[in-house]
């Protein structure tokens, strides 16, 4: 099991440093680990910068809940796929690293993205663990698992809806087409998705699965057993704290089922997405209603034919969703349709229409 495996890697690599003493067994004895960071003091304790921690397990794998666990023991902040929400220019730096990764000349800026983290896990950088563990070779990894079934059935649950092809209705594909840092994130996930070798959100179930225990059991044949802990998170705070040197909290290891927010956030971004939708429906109608004052009036013929082009656009789902790549532009000719609308509307109010 990984827990032997793990055992006798951990055993032998106190036995090398020759410490030591008659209370060598009590799980918080200070000789064990000469120099322990204590719960939350890790980051007083001197530690090299950079990241000590390295994720190789899949998102849906008890990575929150390890996040949480490895912030507490000081090992913190963790960076995790929720990071991207904060810092949505990342998607762009990930998005390079996935297009470049088969390039042996190409060298990740690792730095940029992990300067303020002390740990990674998770999406998307599990995918890279081994550019990870040579670019941070002092760090320790950790392969988070799961029941492979029940692993799909959280995937297909929750993160396989912010999967370009796997929307799970229009107004979702309208956030992620127009607004600019969702449509970062559509664009890493395209790129990651063109990377061999790891289960791509995209795939039917058994493929997927299939990847999902390639992946496992490559992590397991390609890190060294000493810097290696395979971790499942009923298993709690014991093999976790051992393997990185501290003492084990007296509260229990947190457990955290983000399943419901993960609907609630897919399900906010349809209500968004459809209001946009609302929105430009209602700005083209105005426009409309405004070209024909316009023309009434004897005005310009150039908002005509700039409208007539978006509603073209727009009729053709897939034109829509490659003009929503230009995306600022997108929404300048947006609300610049708003604006002129409600403009020439307050204007044919005041003066009295032709014909």
């Amino acid at each position: 099991t990984h827990n032997t495996q793990y055992t006798s890697s951990y055993t032998t690599m106190h036995q090398r440093k020759g410490k030591g003493d008659d209370n060598s067994n009590s799980s918080t004895s200070s000789s064990t680990h000469p120099s322990p960071a204590r719960s939350g003091d890790a980051m007083k304790t001197g530690l090299p910068r950079g990241l000590q921690v390295i994720g190789a397990g899949h998102g849906r794998t008890g990575t929150l809940s390890l996040k949480q666990a490895l912030e507490h023991l000081g090992f913190g902040p963790c960076y995790h796929m929720r990071e991207l929400r904060k810092l949505p220019s990342h998607a762009g730096l990930w998005t390079d690293i996935a297009l470049h990764h088969s390039d042996p000349h190409y060298k990740p800026d690792f730095q940029a993205i992990f300067k303020d983290f002390k740990s990674t896990l998770d999406f998307p950088a599990f995918v890279f663990y081994k550019e990870l563990m040579a670019a941070y070779p002092d760090a320790k990894v950790i392969l988070t698992t799961r029941d492979p079934d029940a692993w799909y059935d959280s995937i297909a649950a929750t993160v396989r809806h912010y999967q370009p092809g796997f929307y799970p209705n229009w107004g979702v594909r309208l956030f992620f087409t127009i607004v600019p840092s969702a449509r970062k994130i559509a664009n890493m996930m395209k790129a990651m998705n063109k990377i061999p070798d790891w289960p791509h959100m995209n795939m039917d179930r058994e493929s997927a699965i299939k990847a999902y225990n390639r992946q496992v059991a490559q992590v397991k044949a390609t890190v060294p057993p000493e810097r290696l802990l395979v971790f499942q998170a009923k298993e709690g705070w014991k093999p976790l704290c051992q393997f990185l040197g501290v003492s084990e909290p007296s509260f229990a290891y947190p457990h955290v089922n983000d399943t419901a927010e993960f609907q609630r956030g897919v399900t906010a971004m349809g209500v968004i997405g459809r209001i946009m939708g609302v929105l430009i429906a209602v700005a083209l109608v105005g426009s409309e209603s405004a070209i024909k004052a316009y023309n009434r009036s004897g005005g310009t013929v150039a908002l005509t034919c700039a409208t007539c082009r978006l509603y073209a656009l727009i009729a053709d789902s897939r034109s829509m969703f490659m003009c929503g790549q230009s995306g600022i532009l997108f929404m300048a000719f947006i609300i610049l349709a708003i604006l002129r609308a409600l403009g020439t509307m307050v204007k044919n109010r005041r003066t009295p229409q032709l014909g």
